[in-house]
């Protein structure tokens, strides 16, 4: 059989380094293996263990990470995942940006990329990212069956969520890939993931690859666009998401909400449908409130966190030293809020 690069370095790397704790080998049931990684193959890999050596299919294999002590006795630990497997899509159509791929016809073809040119545009104007847009085309991919799109999700993303309708994953040339799926009730719900997941590559293209923002700015400014509306062959954005306000106004109301200074500083792991919510109504508010007052300070956030500030320093520097006084405002701003209709 023949190794892939990154297999070839993966085992250059065993032969050189010295050996540390036992490598884990993540399997999709869950289970954890522990030994050492003696070949890394294109259709699984094998693992010495103290029962001897045993290979796992790629079928089996989630995630394999090798943990190496340096000859200064430091620790290093590598996690790897196969590449997917190569996608057979018979539609494929290519914009300025992007490589637009689906198993559904032409016509998807033709409209997801006429949106993702738009939304193009509208972000590019927004982020100003200048030389730092990326160099290749990003790859936008359409699955006709949810089923092959989890598939998917499962070999290319570490822990997809049960609820993931899309994702977004980063490369080195700052591309990326979009993927989602065709929802059966509504066309719009299925470009409307587009757009979101546009957002968290627009975000890696002006931050960096690695360079992870708030979880409250990234979620929130992709609900904020996946909400854009395709009208007389325009992208109109700025729509109110109507269960995400009527969710967040009833927690307001009851005292449930996530306070600012909480928001601002959590994690994927606490980060629930509340939050995606207020995220979203405080990009609004910063976006909308006494026409866009706080517009350029949004500007100035992105630059701090461009350069790796803290992210709690950098809003409190760039937005207000008293999240009370900003609480009380955007309270009051997300009340005001009408519904919109269905």
């Amino acid at each position: 059989m023949r190794c892939k690069p990154l297999a070839l370095m993966l085992l250059a790397a065993l032969a050189v380094a010295p050996r540390a704790a036992a490598d884990t080998v993540t399997l999709r049931n869950g289970d954890i293996v522990e030994g050492r990684i003696e070949k890394v193959e294109e259709d699984g890999l094998t693992v010495r263990t103290e029962d001897g050596a045993a290979t796992y299919l790629r079928a089996e294999v989630r995630t394999w990470t090798v943990e190496r002590t340096g000859p200064d006795g430091e620790k290093t630990a590598a996690t790897f995942m196969f590449k997917p497997e190569p996608l057979k899509m018979p539609f494929k159509t290519e914009t300025d940006h992007y490589v637009i791929k689906t198993d559904i016809d032409e016509r998807v073809c033709r409209r997801a990329g006429q949106a993702m040119e738009q939304l193009y545009r509208a972000y590019n104007a927004i982020f100003r990212l200048g030389n730092k847009a990326a160099k290749k085309k990003a790859e936008v991919v359409i699955f006709d069956k949810e089923e092959d799109f989890r598939r998917y999700a499962d070999e290319t993303s570490v822990k997809p969520r049960e609820d993931t309708l899309g994702f977004f994953r980063a490369n080195g040339d700052g591309a990326g890939q979009i993927v989602t799926f065709k929802r059966r009730t509504d066309e719009f719900d299925t470009m409307s993931t587009l757009y979101h997941e546009a957002t968290h590559q627009f975000i890696t293209m002006k931050l960096g690859v690695g360079n992870l923002p708030p979880l409250w700015l990234n979620e929130g400014m992709a609900v904020y666009f996946e909400n854009s509306r395709w009208e007389k062959g325009k992208l109109r954005t700025g729509f109110i998401p109507r269960k995400r306000l009527q969710q967040l106004q009833r927690a307001i109301r009851r005292g449930e909400y996530v306070h600012l200074a909480d928001l601002i500083k959590r994690d994927r792991d606490t980060y629930d449908s509340l939050c995606y919510a207020e995220g979203w109504s405080l990009v609004y508010f910063f976006v909308k409130v006494n026409r866009g007052a706080y517009a350029r300070r949004v500007v100035r956030y992105f630059d701090a966190l461009e350069k790796g500030e803290d992210h709690d320093k950098a809003f409190r520097r760039c937005f207000t030293r008293d999240l009370g006084k900003l609480e009380k405002a955007w309270k009051e701003f997300v009340l005001a809020l009408e519904v919109p209709d269905d």
